[in-house]
């Protein structure tokens, strides 16, 4: 990395690092956060107590995962001045801010700086993705440390068939925390190993055919190696942040696995094309057009001219370069998770939430498709018409994201979907409670009846939603009290036209673009007697 090129990705960077510091106590809090610390501090207490405490073994369906970003966070919010779910959710934005580094690299690898900072860039501003980076404890982690993984595998291709042993542990010591996040991401991921020495090994023949016939016996004896010297790295890495996966090292991972490949326990409404389907009843078209319908246009921009820019390479230059072989290999990873759950018939809900290792994929093949078609041949006017519309898509989704704060999550494109306020009438959009936080602050700031009982408050979602800010201080514990049932006060999400379960006077919404997120409800005129 040259002088220039390191300056400006750190510049870049740093600014977005900024405006997360700025910002980060912007966003709510979301329907998994309060079991996953939980999870983190009974890891914490499994090893404290010398694995004596065994609570972490069997809580709810967590111990199924590994605990590496709720472990890290629960120690950073022992040291930090901010709450605990506030200091959650900017070690999530941290996690969020390395994918955009490694997108940089990885696509910088491949095609040159240029590459790289339109991925980081691309990537930055997929406003579903940066949303998600501060209050989603699963996804994201996930999604950067995967990213992180296809970087190193992508490394690999320089130094096969038999890999020295720094690149070894580079790509064991990725995996590994990847499957501490989430074991599921084994198939993925020994899928695109499988792929990409697969690809090099294609190449290889194309260029040398009696290299490969001659040698094939030890490429593929050198292939093993390299994959179980992985696995033998990357699987106690895993372990070390999962009890209940030491508990058995072998067999319960797979049992973990098994569970994640089905996912047939959760049967839920899935508001989709304006119909609530159940989890494995949704179409099969369901994420492949979730994704399409939250890709800003610039996205869809320039992977247009990627795919038509490759097929014109294949025709005018067939021959296969390690370039090539490098972006087929990343187009191929990047469509097998989409394509799978459609194939399987998998539980799919909560629109893209779970795919999101996805899209830093998709930002390095934008980034790429860019890069090379500005340096191409093409028309003058060709690259002047597509970089015009790029540049402006970009400001259209910056402002678009602006306005949606901290509400990233809820985007549509306008292009395909229409914009947040028409798919809001076809799709979910604050399915997860991001904006419980800023009702229960109008809630504090302006409801103020004239009591001697506490202000009696409830949200169909999850108590801690609204609970966590509402019990904050001795003076807000004076004032309220969550209750399950004959609330004063409903705060409740549009999801499942919940806000409908108790009928009353209207005093609050929280909406952006016109498009109601939540409603807060005085469901009766409060009296003083309990």
């Amino acid at each position: 990395m040259n002088k220039k090129s390191g300056f400006l990705i750190a510049a870049f960077l740093f600014s977005i690092f900024f405006i997360i510091c700025l910002t980060f106590r912007d966003y709510g809090l979301t329907w998994d956060e309060e079991v996953q610390k939980t999870y983190g501090d009974m890891i914490l207490s499994w090893f404290r107590s010398f694995f004596q405490n065994r609570a972490a073994l069997h809580y709810k369906d967590l111990f199924y995962y590994g605990g590496f970003f709720d472990v890290i966070a629960q120690l950073a919010s022992r040291i930090s001045p901010f709450g605990v779910y506030e200091t959650r959710h900017f070690v999530g934005a941290l996690f969020g801010l390395w994918t955009f580094f490694i997108a940089f690299k990885l696509a910088k690898s491949i095609s040159g700086t240029m590459a790289g900072f339109f991925a980081a860039v691309f990537l930055v501003l997929h406003p579903a993705f940066y949303g998600h980076m501060f209050n989603n404890p699963k996804d994201i982690p996930f999604a950067a440390l995967f990213l992180t993984s296809i970087y190193y595998l992508t490394s690999t291709y320089d130094s096969l068939p038999r890999l020295p042993i720094k690149d070894i542990c580079k790509l064991g010591v990725a995996v590994g925390l990847t499957l501490a996040v989430r074991v599921g991401g084994l198939v993925p991921l020994m899928i695109s190993i499988i792929l990409c020495w697969r690809i090099w090994m294609f190449s290889r023949f194309r260029q040398d055919k009696t290299y490969v016939i001659q040698n094939r016996k030890n490429i593929e004896r050198d292939f093993s190696r390299n994959a179980i010297w992985v696995l033998a790295l990357a699987w106690p890495l895993m372990l070390v942040w999962w009890p209940w996966g030491l508990q058995n090292p072998l067999m319960n991972p797979v049992k973990a696995l098994a569970v994640a490949m089905k996912a047939q326990w959760l049967n839920t409404p899935v508001f989709f094309e304006g119909i609530f389907y159940q989890t494995l009843e949704v179409p099969r078209r369901y994420l492949g057009k979730l994704i399409l319908l939250t890709l800003p246009e610039f996205f869809l921009v320039v992977l247009l001219v990627g795919c038509l820019f490759a097929i014109f390479l294949v025709i005018k230059k067939p021959a296969v370069t390690e370039k090539r072989a490098k972006i087929f290999f990343l187009f191929l990873t990047s469509a097998f998770p989409v394509l799978a759950p459609a194939i399987l018939r998998s539980a799919q809900y909560d629109g893209i939430r779970h795919f999101l290792f996805v899209i830093p994929l998709l930002a390095v093949l934008g980034g790429i498709s860019l890069a090379e078609f500005l340096r191409s041949r093409a028309w003058l006017f060709l690259r002047i018409f597509v970089s015009v519309a790029v540049c402006f898509s970009i400001g259209i989704t910056v402002v678009d994201m602006v306005r949606l704060h901290p509400y990233q999550t809820v985007y549509f494109n306008r292009s395909l979907a229409g914009g947040l306020q028409h798919a809001a009438q076809n799709y979910e959009t604050d399915y997860w409670g991001n904006s419980y936080k800023e009702g229960v602050e109008w809630v504090i700031q302006n409801y103020q009846p004239k009591l001697n009982r506490k202000i009696r408050v409830n949200n169909p979602s999850n108590n801690f939603l609204t609970g966590y800010y509402l019990e904050k201080t001795p003076a807000l514990r004076d004032r309220f009290e969550m209750v399950d049932d004959n609330p004063d006060l409903f705060l409740s999400t549009t999801r499942w036209n919940l806000h409908k379960k108790y009928p009353g006077r209207l005093l609050h919404v929280v909406e952006r673009e016109r498009t109601p997120l939540l409603y807060v409800i005085e469901v009766a005129q409060p009296t003083k007697q309990p």
